[in-house]
């Protein structure tokens, strides 16, 4: 695995890890909704912003995917002639 193929594997594995924080610290809006608290037009733009974040996290997830795919067949012996 290339030295540039390991950075953006770490900047999509960083984006990753960014986007779940950041989600565990809305993961009161649910509870607040589901127990009749509050209601999800209170918390609208928490809940857009949300779905972008996990929109961001399968993203990443695809991009790594690919890099690795493109790592493993960059690590593969060519067959001999």
């Amino acid at each position: 695995m290339t030295q540039d193929i390991q950075s953006l594997l770490n900047e999509q594995h960083s984006i990753i890890l960014d986007r779940e924080a950041k989600l565990k610290n809305y993961d009161y809006i649910g509870v607040k909704i589901a127990m009749g608290v509050s209601k999800k037009s209170d918390y609208a733009e928490e809940i857009a912003q949300t779905e972008q974040w996990r929109q961001d996290i399968n993203a990443a997830q695809a991009r790594i995917a690919e890099l690795e795919a493109e790592a493993s067949e960059d690590a593969e012996p060519t067959p001999a002639e």
